[in-house]
């Protein structure tokens, strides 16, 4: 549930900084996005605590922190190259958009499924 949350208000920040053009605007978008990525963070690191051995706990720490700041670098280029071509609001709208098409297709596909009962 808090993933979700955060997802969504990722995706409030975002639409505040596409819909309003003023630098209070601006600031409260970012301070939505970030809290709302604490959403994400924190229960995805008590998760990946919670499951990984003591022993490897260092590998999966650091191989995960690679994995964000790669995945971090290539969106910054991504965007970089689409906000040239369209805009930076179209950026922040298209990534709006795809975020909740994320938690969409993430309620339909990765909810356990209730078993029918007899």
């Amino acid at each position: 549930m808090l993933v979700y949350a955060g997802l969504s208000g990722i995706a409030l920040g975002l639409a505040i900084l596409a819909g309003i053009p003023y630098l209070a605007t601006c600031i409260l978008g970012n301070l939505v996005i970030g809290l709302s990525v604490a959403g994400i963070i924190i229960p995805a690191q008590t998760m990946i605590q919670q499951e990984t051995p003591h022993h490897l706990m260092g590998r999966v720490g650091s191989t995960l922190m690679s994995m964000i700041f790669t995945a971090q670098i290539l969106g910054l280029i991504l965007s970089g190259i689409l906000a040239q071509h369209t805009g930076t609001r179209q950026v922040f709208t298209l990534c709006a958009v795809l975020l909740l098409v994320l938690m969409a297709v993430g309620k339909l596909f990765m909810e356990p499924k209730t078993p029918a009962t007899a």
